[in-house]
């Protein structure tokens, strides 16, 4: 496993999914892909604004301050962020 690739929390996938609840036996191969996923699927710029969101829990406006971008920059990058991670998740979510 890379180095760079954080130890996920439930909730956060939770977030990510946007489900309500998540079958328990799923959960470890979800987040199995998930951290696949973020070493592989994504981009440097969306793991560090991906990580700025919801681990630091900044707002988009700090994220680009912070990154010296425009805040539509972050919220593009943040949005196919997502969708590239549900695009693995959907394979993992039992309805």
């Amino acid at each position: 496993m890379r180095e760079d690739v954080p130890d996920f929390d439930p909730e956060l996938i939770f977030r990510l999914t946007q489900e309500a609840e998540l079958n328990p036996q799923s959960q470890r191969p979800l987040l199995r892909a998930v951290r696949h996923a973020w070493a592989t699927a994504l981009t440097e710029k969306q793991r560090l604004y991906l990580h700025l969101y919801y681990s630091e829990v900044l707002t988009m406006r700090e994220i680009a301050a912070r990154c010296g971008v425009d805040i539509t920059t972050v919220s593009r990058t943040l949005r196919r962020a997502r969708m590239r991670l549900r695009a693995v998740l959907q394979y993992y979510i039992q309805e």
